[in-house]
């Protein structure tokens, strides 16, 4: 089985450029399950995404690391796509001790193969990673999350195939470590290939065989994120970069921990303010770059910055008198981006 018959395939790109492949598509489930509604229709698709990361790396030989555990899908698709032991692999469990301590590095291994994440209560056939109403597979995986950036910096590939119900919300943890908008929305069929996916080999049957599960805002023009495939309603479910760096991938996204990152300069709730004035600051996080500020006082618009000065402390006028403060903070991100801060203050005396 392969796309071609001469093992690695080798597509065109940068020297030692990370390759990232972001998908919803569990093709490790459809591709290393047997039974009914498997039949490895999704190998084809699989060994694309393994062979596509990999292949811009220093030495597209080295092992792949596999993080997977359980019915190890990966492992399963990695046999049956090139044959048995035929790929080199290295296989950790990501919510294991030797995960969290473990050197991933190009001297290693040229691309990172995450698994599909299970965790929905009505799946008859449970994917690997994480459970039901827990993610310690992706709190171990973003934890890692500064190291996986060196290793994509230094020309490795990364592979993060399906978050399901883990990676159906923006707030979701399964890919909270790249730099992609989830949509709070499950694919709906037919899928269709982009110009990009027919021009990388892949065909209609890759994609159109399975169900997908989640799907992806349109990244920025600017970014080095381009879309692979599309749903029936123009929702991106995979995406595909191939660039030396991460930072040209996009804007962080916006999650409760970013709007608490952003927001960690500013006085603490319940703060007694005596001055008619209030100073502000908000912090940079990740690499969301900040459009404009809009800031709200018991309700009405007092100030609004843009730019630069979003990051720079400036100051907003308060009611006078006793009670509390409501402000609100609406900040727009160059990537058409939303975050909201909310904090309240009373007066002093």
């Amino acid at each position: 089985m392969g796309l071609v018959g001469l093992g690695l395939l080798v597509f065109p790109g940068a020297a030692s450029a990370g390759r990232l492949v972001v998908t919803g598509h569990d093709a490790d489930h459809h591709c290393g399950r047997s039974g009914t509604g498997f039949s490895h229709l999704q190998c084809r698709f699989f060994q694309f995404a393994v062979d596509y990361s990999r292949g811009a790396a220093p030495d597209p030989a080295k092992p792949v690391l596999v993080l997977d555990r359980g019915a190890l899908d990966v492992v399963t698709s990695l046999d049956r796509v090139y044959g048995a032991g035929v790929l080199p692999r290295v296989v950790l469990d990501p919510r294991s001790s030797e995960f969290a301590s473990a050197p991933i590095t190009t001297d290693l291994y040229s691309a990172v193969v995450i698994a599909t994440s299970g965790g929905d209560p009505g799946d008859p056939s449970q994917q690997d990673l994480n459970e039901i109403g827990s993610t310690p597979d992706s709190d171990a995986i973003n934890a890692r999350a500064a190291d996986l950036r060196a290793f994509f910096d230094a020309g490795g590939g990364i592979v993060a195939l399906a978050g399901n119900v883990h990676g159906d919300r923006p707030d979701d943890p399964y890919y909270q470590f790249v730099p992609v908008t989830v949509q709070a929305a499950v694919p709906t069929p037919p899928y269709a290939l982009t110009d990009l996916g027919r021009s990388l080999g892949l065909q209609d049957a890759d994609i159109t065989c399975c169900p997908a599960h989640n799907s992806f805002a349109p990244p920025d023009p600017s970014s080095a994120l381009k879309p692979l495939d599309v749903d029936s309603a123009g929702r991106v479910v995979t995406l595909v970069a191939d660039t030396p760096r991460f930072t040209s991938l996009g804007e962080t996204p916006v999650t409760p921990t970013v709007v608490q990152q952003v927001g960690a300069a500013l006085p603490p709730a319940k703060t007694c303010i005596a001055r008619k004035r209030l100073s502000l600051k908000l912090r940079k996080a990740g690499t969301l770059r900040f459009r404009r500020a809009t800031v709200f006082v018991n309700g009405k618009r007092v100030r609004r910055v843009s730019g630069k000065r979003v990051t720079k402390r400036f100051s907003v006028r308060v009611p006078s008198g006793s009670g509390r403060i409501k402000v609100r903070i609406v900040v727009q991100t160059r990537g058409k981006q939303q975050l909201v801060i909310r904090k309240n203050y009373r007066r002093c005396g």
